[in-house]
Order: structure tokens, then C-alpha cells, then sequence
């Protein structure tokens, strides 16, 4: 019964495995389609990593400053 057990488990994982791969491998084509079909979408896409970086820096800020006092 316990080796039954543990195939299903098994098996589970490899499905979202599976899953996961082509999620990622979906975001990659569409981020290198956006990368290379032209002048605007790059323009974008420094924006898109501009913005992010400054997110991360305000909420690193916030998560700081909340922890020293």
C-alpha cells in the first residue's frame, strides 16, 4: 500500500513539473518576442525593468524602516 502511496506522489509531481516547464518556457518566447521585434518594445521593456527596480527599492525601504522601529 505505501509503494502505491508513494508512485501516485510521484506521479503528481511530474505533472506539475511538467506544467511549470511549459508556463516558463511559454514566458520566455514571449519575452524574447517582445525583446527583438523592435525599437518601442524595448523602450518598454527598460521601463518594465526601471519600474521594477524601483518597486523593489521603495518596498525594501518601507519593509526596513518598519523593522527598526
Amino acid at each position: 500500500m505505501h509503494v502505491h502511496e508513494s508512485d501516485l506522489y510521484m506521479y503528481e509531481q511530474d505533472s506539475d513539473f511538467d506544467s511549470t516547464t511549459g508556463m516558463l518556457s511559454g514566458s520566455v518566447k514571449r519575452i524574447n518576442h517582445m525583446v527583438s521585434s523592435g525599437k518601442g518594445n524595448r523602450k518598454l521593456m527598460c521601463y518594465l525593468i526601471f519600474g521594477l527596480v524601483v518597486l523593489f527599492l521603495v518596498l525594501y525601504y518601507i519593509i526596513s524602516w518598519f523593522r527598526t522601529s
